[in-house]
């Protein structure tokens, strides 16, 4: 797959892919205090007397919106999108 826009050549294309890339990259970190990607650790809880207790997650948790990577692909994509390009096979 490639971006591609009707009245844009190779130099144009890399040019503005570049730019998007580097934008998104920039925005997904901003927004990405801590990568919270995957949690493991254990979270904290008070029982009905206000004891508190720690209790381990069965399974890591993830969260496709929290995850910086994610985040920085659907970003670029809208960039160049709003650009006028479509992804287009290369065959």
């Amino acid at each position: 797959m490639q971006w591609v826009k009707p009245d844009a050549g190779p130099e144009e294309a890399q040019a503005d892919t570049r730019d998007c890339h580097m934008r998104a990259w920039q925005e997904a970190r901003w927004n990405a205090w801590v990568y919270q990607g995957m949690n493991v650790g254990p979270f904290y809880y008070r029982d009905a007397l206000g004891r508190p207790y720690a209790a381990w997650p069965r399974a890591p948790f993830y969260d496709a919106f929290g995850d910086p990577y994610m985040e920085e692909m659907r970003l670029a994509s809208f960039c160049m999108r709003a650009k006028g390009y479509q992804l287009e096979p290369t065959n």
